[in-house]
């Protein structure tokens, strides 16, 4: 029997039908790719390995249609297996070395986080640090407190000047700290110290400007005045040293400072009393700023910056559980909507409303448009800040929330609530070793303070899975509960960690009951989806969700509640709340 010829053998074999199916079905499945490619956007590397795969493929469809074509053998063989294989490898060499070759530059990482940085806007920048007390009696404090935090918020609105937040800056009163150690903590340029005395109806004013780099005086001048012009003072000094700073090269011309509101001698020193008592927060200073702030109002109806300070004033006391949150709110909109009437200025009322909205009313818009407004007026102003990055976290965009408070944190380098925030939002962005690092940089800033960060390091050692120091902070939240460590102790001993959850969250059930505050009831669903009782969790959630209680949106912040996304009763809350539901 006579062998046979190559063609006979390509038609046995079907080589050629096979050859022309496969380069067929490759050819649609490369223009399915790009077509799929364009609707998608996806990325041009997805269309040029599906083609070189499919180029190699057309060797292997060959090797398969000669062993087994029409009549050729079913069963794979050892000499078919080693040459597709062959191929593969010959395949995987080119796509290897053709990747390299054509792979994008790598994407620049961000720098490690570092906390405390004050970091550099490029901005011509100030500290106006608290000016000293000379009087006779030394008992004007809160009057030369006053002066150099309003001379601070008349900078504030200048464009271009970056002005570091009273709290950073009235964090060296009382010290000898050098100029430019000032300087450096504090990420500023120059400083505006100066002095106050006041005997009877006469004032005496003294001011300095001062470059921190060498330490010479850039400016400096001495205002002897009777008390009713005293806030003519403070004009004019904030004029004098915006025109030393050279405003023109900040992009606004030189004394573009709008004239402070006018009033009289009594209000504006019952608004300064009231100013520095609400500062002192939260200590019993906030009652102490309630009174002084509608002393003001007695005296001078007209004076908007007193309503604006007792909005803020307000609306703190109800977020804060001093008073009840409802109350605080409507008092705070009443306060902040007349600030308004009488100055559209006043970013602190902006933002009280902004605060109400985000809050309170869960109104999205409402809260963005205020608080948007509010930074524009003065983008240090903290409370404006820590509201937009609430509402970019609420909307989805964590990062968002946490590029905001440490723009907050630029502005406010020594404050502990805007080091707070930061640690906070580094939880909800999922960043635990960051949280880690960031409260013990705040345990430094503050050594009185070790229980500081005790909430934040503790959730964030709990999603490491370091339970046990998770427990440890978690004890430090309630330090003053001695029945918080027995909870712990007690639900370790009955089910690990999580019955330890399981059982500070009954302990806690129990001090609600009994008056503990709508607030507490956030904790709770904390503690209990900790624990694994997530209809527990959701109860607990859905209790908050009717008292309305400030807490609430943060149900999408906190990983403790990852378990229950999926749960009916978590997307219907979430929809009661107006979050985007996933």
């Amino acid at each position: 029997m006579s062998t046979p010829s190559l063609p006979q053998r390509l038609k046995e074999r079907k080589l050629v039908q096979w050859a022309l199916a496969y380069l067929a079905g490759a050819w649609a499945l490369v223009e399915c790719v790009g077509f799929l490619g364009e609707q998608f956007d996806w990325p041009g590397m997805v269309a040029q390995v599906v083609s070189i795969l499919a180029a190699f493929g057309f060797f292997v469809a060959l090797v398969m249609a000669w062993y087994h074509g029409e009549k050729g053998q079913q069963r794979v063989s050892g000499a078919e297996l080693l040459m597709i294989a062959a191929l593969l490898g010959i395949a995987a060499g080119v796509l290897g070395i053709w990747s390299r070759g054509a792979a994008p530059p790598p994407v620049p990482q961000p720098e490690p986080y570092t906390p405390g940085a004050v970091g550099d806007l490029g901005l011509p920048s100030i500290a106006v640090l608290p000016f000293a007390d000379r009087s006779p009696e030394g008992d004007q404090e809160f009057f030369a407190d006053g002066i150099a935090e309003e001379i601070l918020n008349a900078l504030t609105k200048v464009s271009g000047l970056k002005v570091a937040a009273r709290t950073s800056a009235f964090a060296f009163k009382g010290t000898d700290t050098d100029i430019r150690t000032v300087g450096e903590r504090l990420g500023v340029s120059s400083v505006l110290d100066g002095m106050v005395r006041r005997e009877g109806n006469r004032v005496r004013i003294t001011a300095q400007l001062i470059n921190v780099d060498d330490g010479f005086h850039v400016w400096s001048d001495e205002y002897d005045r009777e008390v009713e012009s005293v806030i003519d003072i403070q004009d004019e000094i904030a004029r004098e040293v915006v025109s030393a700073l050279e405003v023109q090269l900040m992009g606004g011309p030189p004394g573009g400072i709008a004239p402070a509101t006018q009033t009289s001698p009594e209000a504006y020193q019952a608004y300064l009393r009231g100013r520095h008592a609400f500062n002192q927060w939260p200590s019993e200073g906030y009652r102490d700023a309630l009174e002084h702030l509608g002393r003001a109002i007695e005296l001078d109806p007209s004076f908007g910056p007193a309503y604006s300070s007792l909005a803020l004033a307000q609306f703190m006391g109800g977020f804060f559980g001093l008073t009840p949150f409802q109350e605080g709110v409507a008092a705070a909109r009443e306060s902040a909507f007349r600030a308004l009437e009488l100055d559209p200025t006043l970013s602190e009322a902006h933002a009280v409303l902004g605060l109400c909205a985000l809050y309170y009313d869960w109104d999205w818009g409402s809260a963005e448009r205020e608080l948007e407004r509010a930074l524009e007026l003065n983008p240090g102003d903290a409370q404006a800040r820590h509201g937009m990055a609430d509402l970019l976290t609420v909307l989805g965009d964590v990062e968002g929330g946490v590029r905001q408070v440490e723009l907050g944190r630029q502005a406010d380098p020594l404050s502990l609530f805007a080091n707070l925030v930061v640690a906070g939002h580094l939880l909800f962005a999922h960043r635990y070793e960051d949280v880690i690092a960031q409260v013990g940089y705040l345990r430094e800033l503050y050594p009185n303070m070790p229980n500081i960060g005790a909430d934040f390091i503790s959730s964030a050692f709990w999603e490491l899975g370091r339970l046990e120091e998770s427990l440890e902070e978690y004890v430090k939240v309630r330090s003053g509960d001695p029945g918080i460590a027995l909870a712990i102790e007690e639900g370790l001993g009955a089910g690990g960690p999580r019955g330890a959850m399981r059982a500070v969250a009954e302990h806690l059930s129990h001090q609600y009951v009994e008056g503990g505050g709508p607030s507490l009831a956030f904790e709770i669903a904390r503690c209990f989806a900790r624990g694994g009782e997530n209809q527990e969790a959701l109860d607990w959630l859905e209790r908050g969700y009717e008292d309305r209680i400030p807490e609430s949106l943060h149900v999408v912040f906190y990983p403790d509640f990852a378990a229950l996304s999926s749960e009916p009763r978590f997307q219907a809350l979430l929809r009661n709340l107006n979050i985007p539901v996933d």
